[in-house]
């Protein structure tokens, strides 16, 4: 996978939550055609709060010309509260939430 390929993705939603600790990070939106991959990466820049940057890799075959819509997914492991990620994609940079998850009794 070459990395000139990437570009960054649009997400239309984006929610961040941590469950003891295991903070999970969900994005969601629509591509114009179908075949884009879409995804996570951490930013290689180590920051407070940690950042990731949404990315996708366009098609290379042929594709269904239809709105498709994807999710993508990241999670990591954090021994402290996490309050916040930062969050980059084609609309810009964004803080997002992370909500606490309680487990059910």
């Amino acid at each position: 996978m070459k990395k000139s390929n990437f570009e960054l993705a649009i997400s239309e939603t984006i929610v961040a939550t941590q469950y003891k600790d295991i903070v999970t990070l969900i994005a969601q939106g629509n591509n114009n055609t179908s075949g884009y991959k879409v995804f996570f990466e951490k930013s290689p820049i180590d920051v407070i709060p940690p950042e990731f940057i949404l990315f996708q890799i366009p098609p290379s075959e042929l594709v269904l010309n239809a709105i498709t819509p994807f999710t993508a997914v990241a999670a990591f492991h954090s021994d402290k509260i996490t309050k916040n990620l930062l969050v980059k994609d084609r609309n810009g940079k964004r803080t997002v939430e992370v909500l606490k998850i309680k487990a059910a009794v």
